[in-house]
């Protein structure tokens, strides 16, 4: 996403008149940290979930595992769609 700031800023200038400086303070810096932070985190994030089973289901366990299910719908805000469309689908 570094190498792509400056068309990403003149891009948010063009549709929304948004200065660089703001788009980078108010939208790609937010987006870069939260990104790094899920990233870091992904592996416990996504690991399974052991969950505590009902006494008349034992000698069971009960495990709680995180699937993709496919597509989804991400509906933007106009006034910072960067940041609010992106970081939802990642």
């Amino acid at each position: 996403m570094d190498e792509l700031n400056d068309e990403i800023g003149e891009a948010i200038r063009k549709d929304l008149g948004r200065g660089p400086i703001v788009t980078e303070v108010a939208e790609t810096s937010i987006l870069r940290s939260q990104v790094l932070w899920d990233l870091n985190n992904l592996s416990h994030m996504a690991a399974p979930k052991t969950l505590p089973t009902e006494l008349g289901l034992s000698p069971a366990t009960t495990s709680l595992l995180y699937e993709p299910l496919g597509v989804c719908a991400i509906i933007g805000a106009w006034n910072f769609p960067f940041k609010v469309t992106l970081h939802p689908m990642i």
